[in-house]
């Protein structure tokens, strides 16, 4: 299933129509049609708002339930071994094993507004 159709499906599951999700996640209703066509893509950015109006986590909507049941068998190396393989592909871990601090710090600033609008406070 790709972001789009989970997006739709996610949306449609929740009741809500375009216009409302686009209130209640604050991005355009017209973004949310292009998103859902697969016009365009959910960006870094997004995501999180897109996740929180459909009260979903982010894993959730990324990950099938295939993807999910996989990951249950995963030891805690394959674990790491797989979370830098996201982190070089979202271009944070670089090749050489370095970090991309400009990325790393965008990252952990939406991490942290992800936390705080769920909880409610910024992590410890």
């Amino acid at each position: 299933m790709t972001k789009a159709e989970r997006l739709k499906m996610l949306r449609e599951e929740k009741g809500l129509t375009q216009y409302r999700l686009a209130k209640l996640s604050g991005i355009k209703q017209a973004y949310i049609s292009k998103y859902e066509s697969g016009v365009t893509d959910v960006g870094f950015k997004t995501l999180p708002k897109l996740c929180l109006a459909l009260g979903v986590s982010i894993s959730d909507f990324l990950m099938s339930d295939e993807e999910k049941a996989a990951l249950e068998n995963y030891t805690a190396d394959e674990t790491i071994y797989r979370a830098n393989e996201e982190l070089k592909r979202l271009k944070v871990l670089r090749p050489d094993g370095t970090w991309d601090e400009a990325r790393l710090t965008a990252l952990k600033n939406i991490v942290d507004a992800y936390g705080e609008a769920i909880v409610g406070k910024k992590p410890n």
